[in-house]
């Protein structure tokens, strides 16, 4: 009877371990798609530069004078938000 007992613990034990191996790879694999940022062409990259720019732009009121400042700041935006180095 104890050897019976053994054998099915032994048993859940390895079935536990491998599901538990299982669930961590996927996990590990959900984590590592879900931290991928969509690549964009460089064209791309400039027509949401000149879009968040203009946002800008009309977010501090659409006054006159600091249309570079705006640029620089939507681009720098851009290129964190698609992990795109200078």
């Amino acid at each position: 009877m104890a050897k019976t007992m053994k054998k099915t613990v032994k048993k859940s034990s390895a079935k536990s371990t491998k599901t538990k191996a299982t669930k961590t790879a996927a996990k590990t694999k959900k984590s590592a798609s879900s931290r991928k940022k969509p690549t964009i062409t460089q064209q791309e990259l400039i027509s949401l530069i000149e879009k968040r720019a203009y946002e800008i732009y009309l977010e501090r009121g659409g006054a006159h004078g600091d249309d570079q400042a705006d640029w620089y700041k939507a681009e720098q935006e851009l290129r964190k938000k698609y992990n795109i180095s200078n």
